[in-house]
């Protein structure tokens, strides 16, 4: 974590307060750039723009998703990352 310039996951709200409970135990601060939610910035793959679960941004996106796989931390990673790097390649996730 020491070399990352910037948080990303799909439930960023959910999710921060964990991450920076384990960052502040092992003496490392948050990134210096910040966070970036795939959920939040993900509106635009549902049809009445509300915040997408995981598995409707993959389908949005044709990134494959395993019902049973799901909800295990690595494998929710794994595909949320997918999904981020297609929307940053696409141009659907501008990165500042």
């Amino acid at each position: 974590m020491m070399t990352a310039d910037m948080l990303i996951a799909h439930n960023m709200a959910f999710d921060l307060p964990f991450i920076s409970m384990e960052l502040a135990r092992i003496n490392q601060p948050i990134p210096s750039k910040g966070a970036f939610c795939t959920m939040e910035n993900g509106r635009w793959a549902t049809f009445n723009g509300k915040s997408p679960k995981l598995s409707e941004l993959c389908f949005a996106l044709d990134v494959s998703y395993d019902q049973a796989a799901a909800h295990a931390a690595d494998y929710d990673v794994e595909v949320m990352m997918q999904c981020f790097f297609k929307c940053v390649y696409r141009g659907v996730f501008k990165l500042v």
